[in-house]
């Protein structure tokens, strides 16, 4: 009687606990700000090289994904209001950290303060960007690695108005990624000069709602870590990066 109550709680269990994101999460929301070529909007759709390899990544676990293109602050915030709501392409800071689950990393670059290519502006180090009047995005990370470094950034109208700026003569520096940077550039026709550009790697995450089952993040990385090693990531940014 013993053997076949074990037996039936057994059976019971293995019915019973193999619940997982694939029964309990049938959709998901990403936001993303516009910001090429890892995320940026195109008409009616939301592509680039991060948008890519995450469709790739959700249709192999079966989950769909629409992807909204909106501010950068609100998107942070959408993500930690919203069940099944994830951010992307976000910098993993020690702030962040606690409020998401994470993964990736999707993509890696380096934190840069641009010049416009006509002014001849070069920095020995960031402390030097304190003499220049320095815009960049509201609620980006590379905005706030420059506020630790005692560097006042100008945020108003975020990171479009800030190229905007520096396009015009209103901004000396413009802080964004040594990769997304000469993009956002280009679609305005205008070349940049790098001033000053940090030493340490920026990588590009997905940030999503800690409500979120931890074996779906965990599967997550498991998929993006095998597209890095398998060519996957490379062969996708080589559709998107251009060059002057």
């Amino acid at each position: 009687m013993t053997r076949q109550l074990c037996f039936f709680c057994v059976a019971l269990y293995t019915l019973v606990a193999p619940v997982s994101y694939a029964n309990a999460v049938e959709s998901l929301r990403l936001f993303t700000e516009h910001y090429p070529p890892f995320n940026m909007q195109d008409e009616d759709t939301v592509r680039g090289t991060n948008t890519e390899l995450l469709n790739k990544a959700f249709a192999e676990l079966g989950i769909e994904v629409t992807h909204r293109v909106v501010p950068w602050a609100r998107a942070q915030a959408n993500a930690q209001l919203l069940d099944n709501a994830c951010f992307y392409s976000a910098v993993r800071s020690a702030e962040r950290e606690p409020l998401y689950q994470w993964a990736g990393p999707l993509s890696r670059e380096y934190i840069t303060l641009f010049a416009r290519k006509d002014r001849a502006i070069n920095l020995d180090s960031v402390a030097e960007a304190a003499s220049w009047r320095v815009g960049g995005q509201l609620g980006d990370a590379y905005v706030q690695w420059l506020l630790d470094r005692g560097i006042e950034v100008d945020t108003l109208g975020g990171s479009t108005s800030s190229i905007e700026k520096l396009i015009f003569g209103r901004l000396d520096l413009w802080v964004a990624g040594s990769i997304g940077g000469p993009m956002m550039a280009m679609e305005r026709n205008v070349e940049l000069h790098a001033a000053f550009q940090s030493d340490e790697g920026s990588e590009l995450w997905l940030a999503c709602n800690p409500a979120l089952p931890s074996d779906l993040i965990h599967r997550l990385n498991e998929i993006i870590a095998r597209y890095h090693s398998d060519g996957t990531s490379q062969r996708i940014l080589e559709r998107y990066i251009k060059t002057p």
